[in-house]
Formats: structure tokens, C-alpha cells, sequence
């Protein structure tokens, strides 16, 4: 297995390797990268001359026996590819997205893991941990002729087949079996990682998982397999696991390549994810000051149709701090952007300060924020204010290593 690691946004070529440590994405692996873009999320990355850029989505991409893993861009750690592993797979548990796999009591060093193997240890680690409280059963009806009798006779089925055979009984009972649509997911999802170059170790927890679900019938599992799953009581702890099924049914995919190799992508758009993290560090800012915080809203609209009434252009900020009575204290939206303090306007975008302003003007709030990754040019909050209204706009840089604000004011 070949492993590429590259950051977002850097160039990837495309090619013959010219030196040994060189990165370079062969063109065969090229060709199936484009066969495999159609079934992505839109806009992953950009062809450009002999070369690929990948976007604002970080996670893996395994074509056939090569790995492509897209990490985040750390400011100062660019050069250590295990650090930003690290962090991407702690923005990932910070959202509650993965959580991280652990081995006796202790967790699992992701960075001396490629990320496919993490990924796929930390579902695994999960799994184990619902399997360690048994495999999930539900109860079976069966119709059967027997030889002794079991359950309830049924006596038009009886009389119809065994009027000559009075030595058989035809029943019908019920048994109690692992073999339910929520195994089947689970064990189809299994079966594919098995084909993915995985290293050894993972590969052993995936085939041992295997082995669990060995009365469990083989199915081509699919996302809309899981849609039909109607999640009960005894199975809401497999909420984890399901959602991490959905990851690799919606980025696995055994038609793109002919023969034993498997195209996947694994991947996560770094926007979403940083305002999730984001979201939940303030979440823990507001429960010590005893504010509320409302992530995507409280939706408002932002102007009407006066001939109609109708309301138009909705506003969902990504999150707002209130206090008890309900009153907005700040509003604040997050960019996944890297800021230089060299630029002009240190590169803060002017339509991202209309729309906060026109988010505080809205919600009636006197501060707002911009938050953005920390890095070694924006380690600290500038504020901003503004002429009319009377505004205070915080930029605040945020630490995707240890998930926490540096200088956020309420």
C-alpha cells in the first residue's frame, strides 16, 4: 500500500516519481480519482496541469492500493503530517463525528496509523464495545413441518399436507435470531472494509468483528438499507456505530474499479466541521456564564415583501449567546480561512462582515464574532468597531489542537 499525505489546498502532481520522497499521484490512480469524483460531494478538488489540488475536504481517499490522505492545514505544523492527523481526528471527536479507538485503557496513538486504518479502528473499537454487551436478536416467526410439535399447530396447513404423514406436524414459532436488517448493515459495512488496504492490524479487528455475525445473512448493504431501520430502544446505543455505517456506505465504492480493488472516499468538509467544534467550545463557555446558546439560529428574516407580506431572505447565523430574559448578546459566525495579519483587512472577506453586521443589526446585538483557525500570524483577538451601528466586532482565533478560543469576549 502506497500512502500519499498531502495538506489541503496543496498541489498534488501527476506522474512519474522523479526522487524518493517525492509525492506523486501515478496516472492510472488519477484516471479512477476522476471516475470516482462524480459520486463526491462537489468541488473536492481542482485539476490543474499534470496536477490535482484538493479543496476544503480533509479525511482519505483510497484508489485501489494507494491512499490519498487530505489533512488539514496546521498552521506551523505543516511539516509534521502525524499533527495534523491529530488534530483532524480530534475536531472529529470534538463534534462527535468519530470517537477515538482505544485499546485496553488506553487510546490509540492515531498518528502512527494511516488515517483509512483509524478511521477503521475507531469504528471497530465502537462496534466491539456494543458487541461486548451482546449481538442484537429479534424474534423470527417460522412455519415448519416438524416432527414433534413446537409453538402452535397449524391445522389447515396440517390437514392440507400431512393427512398421509400424521407423523409430521406442521408449526409455527417463534426463535429469537441475530439475523435482523441492523446486523445485516453492519456486517455488509465489515465486508467492505475487508477489501480496502488496511493495515495488518485493522484488518484482523475487521475480520474478527466478521466472525461475530456469522448467522447474519449477507446483503449489498446500502444507505437507504438504513434509512428503512427503525431505530428502537434496544437499539439506540448502536447510534454511533449507525452513523459511522453511513460514513462508509456513502463513500465506498466497489463498481468504480474492476477486479479486487475498492475505491473509497472518506472525507469531511472542513467548514462544517470547525463550526461544529466551534459550536461546542462555546457551548461550554455559555453553560459556565449561564447564557444560552442557539447554534444555527434562531432563524429571523432579514426583510418582507411589502406588496405580499411575505418574508424573505432567512438568516441563520451559526450561532447566537443570549442571556436569561432572552436578549442577544453576541452573534458569531465561523470561517474555516487562514488569516494573515500581512494582508489588507488581514484577509477577513467584506461580504463575511456585511453579513455579520447584518446579522447583529437583526438580532439586536451590540458584539459579534468571527471566528477563525489559529494560526502563527492570528494568534490573537482584534476588535473592530464599527461607525453605525454602534457594533463591536471580535476576530477571534481558535485552536483546533486543544478546541478552545483565544480571547472571546460576552
Amino acid at each position: 500500500m502506497t500512502t500519499l499525505q498531502v495538506l489541503e489546498h496543496q498541489r498534488l502532481r501527476i506522474g512519474e516519481r522523479r526522487s524518493a520522497d517525492e509525492l506523486v499521484l501515478g496516472d492510472k490512480e488519477a484516471t479512477l480519482l476522476e471516475r470516482l469524483l462524480p459520486a463526491l460531494p462537489a468541488g473536492i478538488c481542482r485539476w490543474e496541469h499534470r496536477a490535482v489540488r484538493f479543496t476544503q475536504h480533509c479525511g482519505v481517499i483510497c484508489l485501489g492500493s494507494t491512499v490519498i490522505e487530505v489533512l488539514p492545514k496546521i498552521a506551523g505544523k505543516e511539516q509534521e503530517p502525524g499533527a495534523c492527523r491529530d488534530a483532524l481526528i480530534g475536531m472529529l471527536n470534538e463534534s462527535r463525528e468519530l470517537q477515538p479507538a482505544t485499546a485496553g485503557n488506553g487510546p490509540v496513538r492515531m498518528q502512527r496509523a494511516v488515517l483509512l486504518d483509524a478511521f477503521v479502528l475507531a469504528f471497530c473499537r465502537e462496534l466491539e464495545v456494543q458487541l461486548a454487551q451482546g449481538l442484537l436478536r429479534q424474534y423470527v416467526s417460522h412455519v415448519e413441518n416438524l416432527p414433534v410439535i413446537r409453538g402452535k399447530l397449524r391445522v389447515e396447513l396440517q390437514l392440507k399436507h400431512n393427512s398421509v404423514h400424521r407423523e409430521r406436524l406442521y408449526c409455527e414459532y417463534d426463535e429469537l435470531s441475530p439475523d435482523m436488517p441492523l446486523n445485516r448493515v453492519i456486517k455488509g459495512v465489515l465486508q467492505r472494509l475487508s477489501k480496502l488496504p488496511l493495515g495488518a492490524r485493522a484488518l484482523k479487528h475487521v475480520r474478527e468483528l466478521l466472525l461475530r455475525f456469522d448467522g447474519v445473512a449477507d446483503v449489498v448493504p446500502s444507505a437507504k438499507m438504513l434509512d428503512a431501520i427503525v431505530v428502537n430502544r434496544t437499539m439506540a446505543r448502536y447510534e454511533s456505530v449507525l452513523r459511522q455505517c453511513r460514513w462508509f456506505l456513502e463513500g465506498i465504492y466497489p463498481d468504480v474499479t474492476v477486479g479486487a480493488n475498492v475505491a473509497a472516499a472518506l472525507l469531511f468538509d472542513m467548514n462544517k466541521l470547525f463550526e461544529s467544534c466551534v459550536t461546542r467550545a462555546a457551548q461550554r463557555i455559555a453553560r459556565g456564564r449561564g447564557l444560552r446558546l442557539h447554534a444555527q439560529g434562531p432563524m429571523k428574516w432579514f426583510a418582507r415583501d411589502a406588496a405580499t407580506d411575505k418574508q424573505l431572505f432567512a438568516m441563520k447565523p451559526d450561532m447566537t449567546l443570549s442571556d436569561a430574559d432572552g436578549t442577544v448578546l453576541l452573534v458569531a459566525d465561523a470561517k474555516w480561512k487562514l488569516l494573515d495579519e500581512a494582508e489588507a483587512k488581514w484577509g477577513v472577506a467584506e461580504a463575511d462582515m456585511y453579513q455579520l453586521a447584518a446579522y447583529a443589526a437583526r438580532y439586536g446585538a451590540t458584539q459579534a464574532a468571527l471566528i477563525y483557525p489559529k494560526q502563527s500570524s492570528f494568534s490573537v483577538t482584534r476588535a473592530l468597531g464599527l461607525h453605525k451601528p454602534a457594533l463591536r466586532v471580535q476576530l477571534v482565533p481558535f485552536d483546533v489542537v486543544t478546541r478552545s478560543f483565544h480571547g472571546l469576549s460576552v
